[in-house]
């Protein structure tokens, strides 16, 4: 049989043997999701008692290849005494542990990754533990601030939504290893194709949303009230055009991102806008034959890859990720979603940079007023040199003082001494 499922390293799903068959097994894997397993264990199965919830460790094989791993979290018995297993993935091992309290105010995007798996780890048992892998994600100083959380959320909110990427989990000698990717990682030379493995097919293309050309608005100036566009650093057009706009014609919609005052970030933003978070939501569900175990050239479908769809009735000819695969592991048939990765929503984007981006702010103010203190100290020092060098010339060690203070201090001073010398200063407030 092309599928197995073993428990602890037992198989309990083998259909050539008779007292390992288990009931309308479905394996669901999808991108930056645990996915799950979904199984009934008859009464008379020869290990019926060796399904433990949570303690279990549960491992499917497509073939000799490992494709999920994960463990029991629910487990119901019906009047005929059989097991409904439902089974998470191995990503949910990071809602096991939680994160201590700690502000970073400038650390390598990638070390805060490493950071989060390592106090993950300190926290689970070994085999819920993972190995940071390969990191693709373009690294950056960022601020992250740490509470008391689930690991699990900490990544999707500080790592995946705020940078992007995707996260694959892989087993290999043993070791369970999290690669966190800048792109979809894998390619397929086996396609989708009608008349080939093309079983049946649908597709949705949300338009709702579409748009193909974006006007960003910032924050509006102190002064004049007026919000911040781009022409200034956009050919003098305050209109950012993708190239759909061919495709779908101009459509355009104006975007407001809050607390941003540069014109060069509100341009980045607006382009990233068109072009990651909204742009062209299409997905197509089609059940499929996998090929590789008739033909050994093909590749195995597997998420994560890009695949090529072709279906001239249904007027389909393109490549689209692969983001989703439902198995059907008793009859071999596997359910495939090609499309767009989910989008996230623009109030979120902003709401994750929204702490970066006043700390760095803070972090310049703090640095001008230790510049401005440095500044002082050493005209104070200046000073002090002046009045000792007069002192030795002339003998005389009261013939100049000094005095250093702010603008308003200077302004209360009645009687000033013509032997003073007098530094004053403005402190911003």
């Amino acid at each position: 049989m092309i599928y197995r499922i073993l428990a602890d390293g037992i198989p309990i799903f083998d259909y050539d043997y008779p007292d390992m068959v288990l009931l309308n097994p479905v394996l669901e894997t999808e991108v930056n999701v645990s996915g799950s397993l979904d199984f009934i264990m008859p009464a008379r199965h020869v290990f019926y008692n060796n399904i433990m919830m949570l303690n279990t460790d549960l491992d499917v094989y497509e073939g000799d290849k490992l494709i999920w791993f994960g463990r029991p979290i629910e487990i119901k018995t019906d009047f005929y005494r059989q097991k409904q297993v439902h089974c998470e993935g191995a990503l949910a091992f990071l809602n096991d542990s939680v994160q201590e309290y700690h502000e970073y105010t400038s650390i390598s995007i990638r070390d805060f990754f490493r950071k989060i798996i390592a106090t993950h780890n300190s926290q689970v048992e070994k085999n819920r533990q993972f190995t940071v892998g390969n990191i693709t994600v373009p690294d950056k100083k960022v601020y992250r601030k740490l509470k008391y959380e689930q690991t699990k959320d900490v990544i999707d909110r500080q790592c995946l939504n705020a940078e992007g990427g995707y996260l694959f989990v892989r087993r290999e000698n043993g070791i369970n290893y999290i690669d966190w990717l800048q792109e979809l990682p894998y390619t397929c030379n086996q396609p989708i194709k009608f008349g080939l493995n093309l079983l049946n097919i649908g597709s949705n293309v949300g338009g709702t949303e579409i748009a193909t050309c974006v006007l960003p608005v910032g924050d509006a100036d102190e002064t004049t009230k007026v919000p911040l566009t781009v022409e200034s650093v956009n050919n003098g057009s305050k209109i950012i055009e993708s190239e759909a706009a061919k495709t779908y014609g101009k459509i355009t919609k104006a975007v407001t991102f809050e607390g941003v005052v540069k014109p060069e970030t509100l341009l980045k933003d607006g382009q990233e806008y068109l072009s990651n978070l909204q742009f062209d939501k299409i997905a197509i569900e089609c059940d499929a034959s996998e090929l590789h175990f008739l033909n050994g050239e093909y590749e195995q479908f597997m998420v994560g890859q890009v695949i090529r769809c072709v279906s001239d009735p249904h007027l389909v000819d393109r490549e689209l990720p692969l983001t989703k695969i439902s198995y059907s592991l008793d009859t071999g048939t596997k359910q495939i979603t090609l499309g767009t990765m989910p989008t996230q929503e623009l109030t979120e984007i902003v709401a994750e940079k929204t702490d970066a981006e006043a700390q760095e702010a803070v972090d310049e103010v703090e640095d001008t007023i230790d510049g401005l203190q440095d500044d002082v100290d050493e005209l104070k020092e200046t000073v002090e040199e002046l009045v000792e060098e007069e002192k030795e010339r002339t003998g005389d060690a009261n013939l100049y003082k000094h005095w250093v203070g702010q603008l308003w201090q200077y302004n209360k001073i009645e009687d000033k001494d013509e032997h003073t010398i007098y530094f004053v200063y403005e402190n911003e407030k």
